[in-house]
């Protein structure tokens, strides 16, 4: 998918596109295959937890201003990426409660 990107084929849009749809077919067949739903993880917090000390790269208040949950009221969809190790899941989460709660 993106050697086609790369290549041309795909925009990067479409490629993240697809990305997302495989990712997100991948995770409901995961749960019709074990038959339990997916769960968030109970040891995590929102956004107010975040450790941004620990990841300098992260804009606070852009990662504030997503949990507002603004985002909600144009229908507009919110895509984190980034390597291992760097807080992408953590704050993922942390939305997710935020909206949860809204």
């Amino acid at each position: 998918m993106f050697d086609d990107a790369s290549a041309g084929r795909l925009t990067l849009s479409a490629a993240l596109k697809r990305l997302n749809a495989d990712r997100s077919h991948h995770r409901q067949r995961t749960c019709r295959l074990t038959g339990r739903p997916l769960r968030l993880p109970a040891d995590a917090g929102n956004t107010e937890h975040f450790h941004y000390d620990a990841q300098p790269g992260v804009d606070q208040h852009l990662l504030n201003d997503i949990a507002s949950c603004r985002y909600l009221e144009n229908a507009t969809n919110v895509l984190m990426i980034g390597p291992p190790g760097v807080g992408d899941k953590n704050a993922a989460v942390g939305l997710v409660r935020s909206a949860a709660e809204a």
